[in-house]
């Protein structure tokens, strides 16, 4: 016997046909969508490289023509175009020195980019910004040095490092110590000392008073390191006395950095200071002056470093007799004469001799 369906539940079925309907619609609306998305993307990323092609021959053309340009003669941009014109040349002035950069800038002007990239350098986000700084860096007026030397202080380590990078390149002698202590006054934001202490030893030798008043100053931690590293890069003796203050400061987180600079350094006082420092308590020290001493290669602390062939810690009387084979034939006869004894010196000079030399 066949049973009717009664109203609800053809109601029912007529709701649930229409829904699976309208979500068919809306699948078919939505893969519509996605296809046109994706037609208008295609289009607007070919009509980008197409834009990006032309520009980059007009910076080419500029750069190796001997045409007199004017804006008139340019291919029109708006704003739209700006960020793909600071791209195109950063990415030329990567390859490029002396005139050819200055050319470039020329074009960047005509361009009439510079309200652009102060603003961006302003309220752009972080990887804008560090951009606008970079090619910045390369222009030649009053106005675009001032954007970087505000920006010596930024609390973004990255950003800092960026007008730092761009300072270095153009900042005369007397404003070096006003840069300086706008690092100084920083806010600690800078927690990447080894970029730092590159950017700064870019300065040269002129920086080196600043950097001996910030590495003596009351800055962050990271900072003041940076200034003891940038001393070492540099290599100024003027440094010598500032970095053996630091390295006789019993705790000092500086300390090591300090021993390091004045291997750099490389001078005969240098050495003699730090050949007191193999006096220390710290066995950490202790090593790190050995290693120190077989860069410096003073003839004159080579008896010090012979006295620590019988140091409580194996590792400094390896590193000692280590910096010792480093003083050629004067070393490898001490360590020869110290190897015909039984003790610990002997021990670590054969043992040293047969690693380095090839004999016992």
């Amino acid at each position: 016997m066949l049973v009717s369906p009664t109203d609800s539940e053809t109601f029912i079925l007529r709701l649930i046909w229409r829904g699976a309907l309208v979500l068919c619609l809306l699948a078919i609306l939505a893969m519509i969508g996605v296809v046109l998305r994706r037609v208008h993307l295609q289009n607007r990323s070919a009509q980008t490289e197409r834009r990006k092609s032309e520009l980059s021959r007009c910076f080419h053309a500029f750069l190796n023509s001997r045409m007199v340009f004017t804006p008139a003669s340019l291919p029109k941009v708006g704003p739209l175009h700006y960020p793909l014109i600071m791209r195109l040349a950063l990415d030329l002035l990567r390859s490029l020195r002396g005139d050819d950069v200055l050319r470039v800038i020329e074009l960047v002007k005509m361009w009439g980019m510079e309200p652009y990239l102060y603003a961006t350098v302003k309220h752009g986000s972080r990887g804008k910004r560090i951009q606008a700084l970079t090619l910045l860096s390369s222009f030649d007026d009053e106005a675009s040095y001032r954007v970087l030397l505000d920006h010596a202080g930024n609390p973004d380590m990255y950003i800092q490092v960026s007008a730092l990078r761009g300072l270095s390149m153009r900042a005369p002698v007397s404003d070096l110590m006003d840069i300086i202590d706008r690092v100084t006054r920083s806010g600690g934001g800078m927690n990447n000392s080894l970029m730092l202490a590159d950017i700064l030893r870019r300065f040269g030798v002129p920086v080196v008073p600043a950097l001996i008043g910030l590495v003596q100053s009351d800055a962050e931690h990271e900072v003041r390191l940076a200034g003891v590293m940038a001393l070492g890069m540099i290599g100024d003796r003027s440094a010598l006395d500032a970095l053996i203050e630091l390295s006789q400061e019993e705790g000092s987180m500086l300390r090591s950095a300090a021993i390091t600079a004045m291997a750099q350094i490389g001078d005969d006082k240098a050495a003699y200071a730090v050949a007191a420092l193999l006096e220390s308590d710290s066995t950490p020290i202790r090593i790190q002056c050995a290693e120190a001493l077989g860069k410096l290669k003073v003839t004159g602390t080579l008896p010090d470093l012979v006295v620590r062939l019988t140091d409580r810690e194996w590792w400094v009387r390896f590193r000692a007799a280590e910096a010792i084979c480093k003083f050629s034939d004067i070393g490898l006869a001490a360590l020869r004469a110290m190897g015909q004894q039984d003790d610990e010196a002997g021990v670590i000079a054969r043992q040293v001799l047969g690693e380095l030399v090839g004999v016992a």
